[in-house]
């Protein structure tokens, strides 16, 4: 539509400039002479338009049938010439106006039958061409919404592959997978997709694990702290306070791995936050070497601490590499 408009015009801008400068090749002189004749006789009348009628305007114009309508500046008809009617010569002649120091004084307009056939001509182009423009547009804007539906369905059939596979991982189907052959968008969108599936998948199968990661993690001190007091009541005797350390740090341990499984979905994604401090290694290794030698002794595994360098702090998470020495 924007074309059409457009087109219709600039058609209307090009017939009307070739029309109006075809007309001013053959009827300038006549304008011309026509315009002098007028305003001489308005200057030598003093500046009026007494007795006009009595003028015979078109006695030097060698065109068949002219014809002239002639108005005052209040456009009230001061002279015509020909049969013609007022309305059709001026809808269809050359309009001119007349100025004396730059200052309308009146207007004429010149009318034969070649004259009317080429304003015919500048006034027919345009509605033809809106005419053929509408019935054209119209149907090519059909055509365009046909085009457009099929077109559409044509860059949605992609997607429509994708949705019993999103209705499938949305149940709970992870890993599944979209055969991707290209490498336009909906390939990226393919690739994007298998990518988050095995994700979730992943993501599904560290979530099953959590149970016994927990199980595992907690049975540890409480096994540990379970072997101490059975290993402190075999024993028969009075328990030293320096005794009951050892359980006292478990039951820490134990109350920090509880509290770690509240974090333990970050520490899975990865964001979980080191707490870095000065730690002696070796202090440490002798903590853990006390509190495993019940269960150590129960499976006849000797525990023996190399220290090969004096310098044993370095900066670790305390927490985190309990767990590292536990599990090992």
């Amino acid at each position: 539509m924007g074309i059409s408009l457009v087109f219709i015009f600039l058609t209307h801008l090009t017939v009307k400039g070739s029309i109006e400068a075809g007309i001013k090749e053959t009827r300038g002189w006549e304008i011309t002479s026509i315009n002098n004749e007028l305003t001489a006789y308005f200057l030598e009348k003093n500046h009026s338009w007494d007795n006009i009628q009595q003028l015979n305007i078109l006695q030097n114009i060698s065109q068949d049938k002219p014809e002239i309508l002639v108005l005052d500046r209040d456009d009230n008809v001061i002279l015509k010439k020909g049969n013609s009617s007022r309305r059709l010569v001026q809808h269809l002649g050359i309009k001119s106006e007349l100025k004396i120091n730059k200052e309308k004084v009146g207007q004429f307009f010149y009318y034969d039958p070649e004259i009317s056939n080429f304003n015919k001509i500048m006034i027919g182009i345009p509605i033809s061409v809106v005419t053929l423009l509408i019935t054209s547009g119209s149907l090519f804007i059909i055509i365009s919404l046909i085009m457009a539906y099929q077109l559409s369905k044509w860059l949605a059939a992609p997607l429509q592959k994708f949705l019993p596979m999103i209705d499938r991982l949305g149940k709970g189907e992870f890993g599944i997978q979209v055969l991707a052959h290209t490498k336009d968008e909906y390939g990226k969108i393919a690739n994007a997709f298998n990518q988050m599936s095995k994700e979730l998948e992943q993501t599904e199968v560290v979530r099953r694990n959590l149970t016994a990661d927990v199980a595992h993690e907690l049975r540890t001190p409480l096994t540990i702290i379970g072997g101490k007091l059975d290993f402190l009541q075999l024993q028969g005797k009075m328990i030293k306070p320096e005794t009951l350390i050892p359980l006292q740090d478990e039951l820490i341990r134990l109350n920090q791995l509880v509290e770690d499984l509240r974090i333990l979905s970050l520490a899975e994604a990865g964001k979980l936050k080191l707490h870095k401090i000065p730690t002696n290694i070796l202090d440490l290794a002798y903590q853990f070497k006390l509190a495993l030698e019940p269960i150590a002794e129960e499976k006849n595994i000797s525990i023996q601490i190399d220290a090969q360098t004096d310098d044993t702090t370095i900066s670790v998470d305390p927490n985190r590499i309990k767990q590292v020495f536990l599990n090992l």
